[in-house]
């Protein structure tokens, strides 16, 4: 239902301004007029679209974060909770920047976009091999087995 903002005056020339909820200007004039208001100005109020926030990136992040968030995520998997709710875990257990890049890549995934195609989109955090592995995974069926293998892969490279 649109939104009017209103500008009105009443018999002792008293004004007020706010705002009304109303199906179409005309309603919304008259719903004021009926409660004794002289409409000076109504318009509809556009509302207001939240911008994703944008993530400063100064570095890559870690291997071993990459590999704990990876391996984390193929266990909660592997045990049969959704992917969904696996991310809003693993987002409640995170903190700074890769917060941020989990959350939204969850926000992608619950808005219909699979998790390759989001994890791409933080190339600063998901290397084009960890992007490729999962998309293997989301097309076999076998996402755990693919996240396990990306964790091992970035546990023993962060080692060395």
């Amino acid at each position: 239902m649109p939104v009017f903002a209103y500008q009105v005056e009443n018999d002792q020339r008293i004004r007020s301004k706010g705002t009304i909820a109303g199906e179409s200007a005309r309603q919304a004039r008259s719903e004021l007029r009926e409660q004794g208001w002289k409409v000076l100005a109504l318009n509809e109020v556009q509302p207001r679209i939240a911008q994703p926030i944008p993530i400063p990136f100064w570095g890559r992040t870690s291997s071993a974060r990459v590999a704990a968030f990876t391996g984390e995520l193929s266990t909660l998997l592997a045990v049969g909770v959704p992917l969904v709710e696996s991310l809003d875990t693993l987002v409640r257990q995170n903190r700074g920047r890769f917060r941020m890049c989990v959350m939204q890549v969850r926000d992608k995934l619950a808005g219909g976009t699979s998790l390759a195609a989001a994890m791409a989109e933080h190339p600063r955090t998901f290397d084009e091999l960890c992007v490729s592995l999962v998309e293997v995974g989301e097309n076999t069926g076998r996402l755990d087995y693919a996240l396990d293998c990306i964790a091992k892969y970035k546990r023993r490279s962060s080692e060395l």
